[in-house]
């Protein structure tokens, strides 16, 4: 009798769990990620003001909070193999469903800017340089 009891229980237990993340979880599961070309996690980039077709172009984008990303750009930005831009601010727009950003660097003597937004499996990003 307790043997049953334990597993009736424990059936209970199981099926009361919440196996679906809530919408802020979903939210973290595509936000940071490693956006390319080709892959599922699409990137959609420009660099000074033309299109980045090369495959081997890849931006990783880190957010603990949804609130500030580290983007690290690789293969993009001319003369420098990598960038990162850290503390960038990302802010969440209601009417489109996506995260917006804007942030910049100074590497090797030469300023990097970014701007745009995140969504569901894409990011757009425009890249200058000076």
């Amino acid at each position: 009798m307790f043997c049953l009891m334990a597993i009736v229980a424990n059936f209970s237990i199981c099926a009361c769990s919440d196996d679906e993340p809530d919408e802020e979880d979903y939210r973290m599961t595509y936000l940071s990620d490693t956006y390319t070309p080709t892959s599922t996690a699409k990137l959609e980039a420009t660099y000074n003001g033309v299109a980045v077709t090369d495959a081997n172009a890849k931006v990783t984008l880190k957010t603990p909070d949804n609130t500030v990303g580290t983007f690290d750009i690789n293969g993009i930005v001319a003369d420098i193999a990598k960038v990162q831009i850290s503390n960038v601010p990302m802010t969440f727009n209601e009417d489109n469903y996506h995260f917006e950003f804007a942030g910049s660097t100074t590497n090797n003597g030469k300023t990097v800017k970014i701007s745009g937004y995140v969504t569901y499996h894409l990011l757009v990003i425009d890249i200058t340089d000076k």
